[in-house]
């Protein structure tokens, strides 16, 4: 049978294989402002941002800085933001030159439309500037947040309902929408972040932390969290390597079944997705000194699963024969065997018991903690 591991175990098998008004002063600082600064102290020539970020791995965003504001920049989209010193005047701008113009640190609280950017709001103590989520909350795994939704001082708005969200949008003129790269960066409040679009490695990923600090003003935080997480995925990825450097590289078999029915193209989807590259999976298995597991030409089936391999029962059996490690990506494992008995204990891995999924600690929490926290899932 599967075995069922939380994040923080699915790091064992990943290295088996793994506020107020501030003063201002017109001197030198030694940190960003955490609130907003006196207008009547502004020195437009002085720095207010001693410290900053840069991106070194992400190929989807920059950042430049101009003393009293800083202009975050998604290539993945086009999209540009203007993030001016609360306290101070904003420059002038041509009009649509920017997609948001707003104050930092934030003031009016954020929402947020994925379950991934939660991860990163409260890895820089922000978690209560979280004051509204547009979507589903059954998908939040975060049970401080959801004890915030329960007590009812996060407001969930149904994305769904487009009276419900223009209202909610002529409401909070001001507040940012986080929103993934699929949306229509021209909509109202839509800040872009486009971590999914990056595939270079997952410190690219995870490198869009340093965005959501500049948010804050809290780069110092943003620059430490990234280095510290960095250097325990690089430490476990180098341990790796000494493990293995005498053996042949384990094989890891990243897929599941799927059996989906889309009501907009009425078409139904069935069959065996494959794991591709390049991907945050293949990294990981990169990393942990392992081989990922990808058909050759020719192996895989006609069918494809979204931009996936998509295979049929027979021709998975033949292809997973080498697999000395399964990841199955899906929450579905015993329905599937109960059907595909026969056929699925024909592959050795599952013969070995050496067979995992990633949702010990609930469906959700996987896919909402990977991408922020990625150091937790290396360690096979």
């Amino acid at each position: 049978m599967v075995s069922f591991i939380s994040p923080l175990a699915t790091s064992f098998l990943l290295s088996m294989f793994v506020v107020s008004m501030m003063p201002f002063n017109t001197l030198a600082q030694e940190t960003n402002n955490l609130g907003c600064v006196d207008p009547d102290s502004v020195d437009p020539s002085v720095d207010l941002f001693p410290y900053k970020v840069e991106a070194l791995h992400s190929d989807h965003w920059d950042i430049t800085y101009h003393n009293t504001y800083k202009i975050v920049t998604n290539t993945n989209i086009g999209a540009k933001y203007l993030l001016y010193q609360c306290g101070t005047t904003p420059p002038e701008t041509e009009p649509d030159e920017f997609n948001m113009i707003l104050p930092v640190p934030l003031q009016d609280g954020i929402a947020l439309t994925q379950t991934t950017y939660i991860p990163h709001v409260e890895l820089l103590g922000k978690r209560t500037d979280i004051e509204y989520y547009i979507g589903s909350s059954e998908f939040i795994s975060s049970p401080c947040l959801n004890e915030l939704i329960l007590d009812e001082k996060v407001e969930i708005v149904d994305p769904w309902n487009a009276e419900e969200l223009n209202a909610w949008i002529e409401l909070h003129p001001d507040v940012p929408i986080l929103s993934n790269p699929w949306t229509d960066p021209t909509s109202p409040n839509r800040f872009i972040i486009s971590e999914s679009a990056e595939t270079a490695s997952n410190q690219a990923v995870f490198e869009w932390h340093k965005v959501f600090a500049a948010l804050f003003n809290l780069e110092h935080a943003g620059n430490d969290i990234f280095s510290e997480t960095a250097d325990r995925y690089d430490c476990v990825s180098e341990n790796a390597v000494t493990i293995e450097s005498d053996k042949e590289k384990p094989k890891v078999l990243w897929a599941s079944y799927v059996d989906f029915f889309d009501s907009w193209s009425n078409t139904t989807t069935t069959g065996w997705q494959i794991g591709s590259c390049p991907n945050y999976y293949c990294n990981f298995v990169e990393h942990c000194a392992a081989e990922f597991m990808e058909p050759e030409e020719g192996e895989e089936g006609s069918k494809d699963c979204w931009g996936s391999p998509c295979m049929t029962d027979t021709e998975f059996v033949i292809f997973a024969q080498d697999a000395d490690y399964w990841i199955y990506s899906s929450d579905n494992f015993n329905v599937v065997y109960e059907q595909k008995k026969e056929m699925m204990d024909k592959i050795p891995s599952l013969q070995s018991g050496e067979v995992y999924d990633t949702y010990g600690s609930g469906a959700n929490a996987w896919f909402e903690q990977r991408m922020a926290e990625y150091g937790k899932y290396t360690a096979m």
